[in-house]
Parts: structure tokens; C-alpha cells; sequence
């Protein structure tokens, strides 16, 4: 059907939401400053991280603490596997429930052990025992210490 475009109406109606647009402009250009100091972060986690286990300084196993002590606020493995990968470091914050902490291994699977959203904020203190690439852990078994 044939239409008529009114370039008044146009400049109209762009006028009215301005405002609007403006605001979510504003937001927009404020969570991609958020967005990329957190992205900063993580690359620089990172690369401490990868720094550090290739001079083999961080060895889980000498921050594993007691089962006593790990019951309060404690991340558990959900299954018999061996631990492939420990991705967290005392003294990381968790920063959403997504976040990795430890990745196990199980008839040739991964099964990644995120910090559940009860965890966000918390900080790490230390893992059960024997969590450290190679460890086996059995379901019920603490991985990761949260303060």
C-alpha cells in the first residue's frame, strides 16, 4: 500500500524520545566502561595466573585446609573425578556464580565446578585436600574454602 513519508513527523517523533535515547545512551556508554575494566581484570588475573603456574609457584595443595574448617562456606564435588585444573587462587573474589573454580575429570569428561550465585562476593581461602591437578576427589569432598 502506498505511504507518504512525513519528514516533520519524523523529526517529530526523533524529538520526543530524545530524552530517552539520550539516557540509554548514557547507560550504554557506562556499563561498556564496566564492562571493559572487568575484562582488564580478568586478562590481568590471568595472566598473574599463567605467570605464576608456569613458575610453578601456586600449588593448591599448600593452602588445602582441614575438613573442619572448610564446612561453613565450601563448594563440593559432585562426583568421584580427578581434578584437572584449579582455577582459582587464594584471595580471588568470586565474581558471579558462573565463575570456574575448579575443573574435573571424569571417563574422559569435563565438568566444570562453578561458584553458585550463594557464592558471589565471597572470597577464596583455601581448598579441600588433595585438590591440585592430579588430586582425586570424591563426591561430597570440599574443593573450594569461601570466606
Amino acid at each position: 500500500e502506498p505511504a507518504t513519508f512525513s519528514m516533520a513527523a519524523y523529526d517529530a517523533f526523533v524529538d520526543a524520545h530524545a530524552d530517552e535515547v539520550r539516557a540509554f545512551e548514557a547507560r550504554q556508554a557506562a556499563a561498556a566502561e564496566r564492562e571493559a575494566a572487568r575484562e582488564a581484570a580478568l586478562l590481568l588475573r590471568w595472566q598473574k595466573r599463567k605467570a605464576a603456574a608456569a613458575a610453578g609457584e601456586l600449588d593448591p595443595a599448600a593452602y588445602a585446609l582441614d575438613d573442619a574448617a572448610a564446612s561453613e562456606h565450601a563448594v563440593k564435588s559432585s562426583l568421584a573425578a580427578t581434578v584437572w585444573k584449579v582455577r582459582c587462587a587464594p584471595g580471588d573474589v568470586v565474581a558471579s556464580a558462573d565463575d570456574v573454580l575448579v575443573v574435573l575429570e571424569a571417563m574422559k569428561t569435563e565438568v566444570n565446578v562453578p561458584a553458585g550465585a550463594e557464592n558471589v562476593g565471597r572470597t577464596v581461602r583455601g581448598f579441600g585436600r588433595d585438590v591440585r591437578p592430579g588430586g582425586l576427589v570424591q563426591a561430597g569432598d570440599v574443593l573450594v574454602v569461601l570466606d
